[in-house]
């Protein structure tokens, strides 16, 4: 990702809530913490970490109803501390 930021490509990563990344018990658990900490859903904090991650990535998470899509939509205003994005973004 940090290579497509720096060339100026567009990432889209297919499937993006999907099992998440890495160790993946470990860093749902870390985002479910977040989530929680937030009164949000998880879905939220990881469509924000991969918005924060990187201002020209395009995730396709879709959406299996309404409720779904506007709970990507709030995404997008959802505040991720330094402290919560790094948790997140050191397990990679």
């Amino acid at each position: 990702m940090d290579f497509c930021t720096e060339q100026q490509i567009v990432f889209i990563p297919w499937f993006p809530l999907g099992g998440l990344f890495g160790d993946t018990a470990k860093v749902e658990q870390r985002v479910a913490n977040i989530a929680h900490k937030l009164d949000v859903p998880i879905r939220q904090v990881a469509l924000k970490w991969l918005h924060q991650r990187s201002p020209i990535i395009l995730p396709i998470p879709g959406t299996l109803s309404p409720a779904h899509l506007e709970d990507n939509l709030r995404a997008a205003t959802l505040e991720l501390s330094e402290e919560d994005y790094s948790a997140l973004t050191n397990q990679f």
